[in-house]
């Protein structure tokens, strides 16, 4: 009987602390809720730092929400998804929860172009309703675009339950933009700066830095021409030879990455274009 009673007091006492420090950490949360709230940013991630690493338990969603984005607000994405993931497996048996916390990564990843990252937290998503569905083949389709994959990018945009016919035609419109965006070839650029320097800036969209190439390197011809009448062309070559060749490659070189930039944004414009068609089409869909 004793024993028993031993036994019973020490489950009570045990029942009482875990109550108890439930009771503390609710209390905590509302602080740094209360924080939040005011914009006292900085003191409310702190607060919700110290309550994550002072908890044995699953917390509310929020705190692992409002963690993450402490960590965005200082460029530390690799932090932030870590938080997400955690708040995703301690959810592990509410699916609406785990879709919010990857529709954040989705967007974190986005963000910071990561979009291969992003389309594999997309495609996690298990909707658990038709908006739901639509959200998720919104960002995959728009994904895939991204990442230069239109057939697949068009096949998910066209499971949007508000994209009909004469959407997908304003969408193929868009698509020629596109498409002729893709064939951008980056080695072009170099070949047009070899044939004539500055040349292949100036088609992909930098003149400026075009013309300063193709002034620089004509001035050090001149020079060159110059020094080899006062003195000989072996001077010159000696001379000026090494830096004639290493602003001529530069220029090939810059004109590549100027083509691949040019085509990169060329590529991101056209698919804004589609993802406003799909946004109209969405808004005149609602009001119907």
């Amino acid at each position: 009987m004793m024993i028993r009673k031993i036994i019973l007091g020490i489950w009570i006492f045990n029942l009482s602390l875990s109550i108890s420090a439930q009771n503390k950490e609710k209390s905590n949360i509302e602080y740094a809720d209360y924080l939040y709230t005011s914009c006292q940013y900085e003191n409310a991630y702190k607060e919700y730092l110290r309550i994550y690493y002072n908890s044995n338990t699953t917390l509310d969603v929020q705190v692992y929400q409002r963690i993450a984005e402490k960590f965005v607000t200082v460029h530390d994405y690799p932090s932030a998804v870590k938080f997400l993931d955690i708040g995703y497996y301690a959810y592990h048996d509410q699916p609406k929860i785990q879709n919010d916390l990857l529709f954040q990564k989705v967007q974190l990843f986005i963000s910071t172009s990561s979009y291969q990252q992003a389309l594999v937290a997309a495609i996690q998503m298990v909707p658990e309703d038709s908006s739901r569905v639509n959200q998720k083949n919104f960002y995959i389709g728009i994904l895939f675009f991204l990442l230069e994959k239109p057939d697949q990018g068009l096949e998910y945009v066209s499971k949007l339950s508000y994209v009909h016919h004469g959407n997908l035609d304003e969408i193929h419109q868009a698509l020629s933009t596109y498409t002729k965006a893709l064939k951008i070839n980056p080695k072009n650029a170099s070949l047009l700066s070899i044939i004539l320097p500055g040349l292949g800036q100036t088609v992909y969209g930098n003149p400026v830095d075009g013309v300063k190439s193709f002034g620089l390197l004509t001035g050090l011809a001149l020079l060159a021409i110059e020094t080899s009448q006062r003195l000989s062309w072996t001077d010159a070559l000696i001379s000026l030879g090494p830096w004639f060749a290493r602003y001529y490659i530069g220029g090939s070189i810059n004109a590549r990455k100027q083509a691949i930039t040019f085509r990169s944004n060329k590529i991101k414009k056209s698919t804004l274009t589609i993802v406003d068609l799909l946004q109209k089409s969405q808004v005149s869909s609602v009001k119907k």
